[in-house]
């Protein structure tokens, strides 16, 4: 609101409280009263006008402020970590309109969960040869599905599958976490052959949290989309002149899921996560607090209602008050 409009309507006020007065007295000289005098309520008569009006136009400002409110949620803290390498880029989930690459169909696989599944906290962390927390746990889903639609290959540059560091930071990332109920959420095509997965994982896994490990891809593979020319054709990753065929390694993922006491599941077609919401149901739910904050709730009828019962407070003692002045 702009102070000076504020310090204006103030000033109009002010000067109408002047002006009830000195009217106020006018009548009284005319009357040809010799001795002035006024009601010992007409004070009380002048101020719950003035206030009144004083209310009034306040309110037509639209006050508004900010509110901050606490509700409690019954949830699970749960991490997605999302391989985002190079062979993430093969078109070979089908679906009802043709192919689609391993990493966008990862990414609604995601999304379309955190939609259905709103009283969680979420956070994301990608790997390929590297591993980056993108987000920690939030419950704010416009934020993180923001974040997850921003992910992609190029935003690590280091190539590869490294499970290692990707599991050692989500484990780092639920450490932080007071909540009892916590998974992490694996998907990946389960990488290259030389990317091989041992106990030493064991060392980085977060004994408290369950794992489900989703393979994404099929066994068949496909070729790795780099880019667009300017056609609109897809150009493809070659190695030695030949295109490079890279194929879902579900060895990698089934050896993960056995060291983490996890579950693996396969998805080479467009669906969701169902598969494993039913597990999700039998994780004993943790109840946290979610601070949400309402943005700019208006006051003006509150002000309005203040106004109100002021006028009333006029009119009543208006109505009561027969003493105007002393003869």
């Amino acid at each position: 609101i702009n102070f000076y409009s504020l310090l204006f309507f103030v000033f109009i006020n002010l000067f109408l409280f002047f002006m009830f007065y000195r009217f106020y007295k006018k009548q009284l000289f005319f009357e040809k009263k010799s001795i002035f005098s006024v009601s010992k309520y007409f004070y009380f008569k002048l101020s719950f006008l003035f206030l009144s009006f004083f209310f009034i136009f306040l309110s037509i400002f639209g006050f508004k402020y900010n509110s901050l409110e606490q509700s409690s949620n019954e949830g699970i803290d749960l991490v997605f970590v999302l391989d985002v390498s190079k062979s993430m880029n093969v078109a070979d989930i089908s679906g009802e309109n043709g192919y689609y690459t391993r990493l966008d169909f990862s990414k609604k696989l995601i999304g379309d969960f955190v939609l259905k599944n709103k009283n969680n906290r979420f956070g994301l962390i990608i790997f390929s040869g590297e591993a980056k927390s993108v987000l920690p746990l939030t419950s704010d889903l416009d934020l993180f599905l923001t974040f997850l639609d921003g992910v992609d290959y190029k935003n690590l540059e280091k190539q590869g599958s490294s499970f290692f560091e990707a599991i050692e930071l989500s484990s780092k990332r639920l450490l932080s976490s007071d909540s009892s109920s916590k998974a992490i959420v694996l998907i990946s095509d389960g990488g290259d052959q030389e990317d091989k997965i041992d106990e030493k994982i064991k060392n980085f896994l977060d004994k408290n949290s369950f794992y489900f490990i989703i393979g994404v891809g099929s066994e068949k593979g496909g070729k790795i989309i780099l880019d667009k020319n300017l056609f609109g054709e897809y150009n493809f990753q070659r190695y030695n002149g030949e295109y490079v065929i890279s194929k879902l390694n579900e060895e990698n993922l089934k050896k993960l899921a056995e060291l983490s006491s996890g579950k693996y599941f396969k998805l080479d077609k467009i669906s969701d996560l169902s598969v494993i919401e039913k597990d999700l149901e039998k994780i004993k739910k943790t109840v946290y607090l979610k601070n949400e904050k309402n943005f700019l709730k208006s006051f003006s009828r509150n002000l309005a209602f203040i106004s109100f019962l002021l006028f009333i407070c006029f009119i009543v003692f208006y109505i009561f008050d027969e003493k105007r002045y002393v003869k």
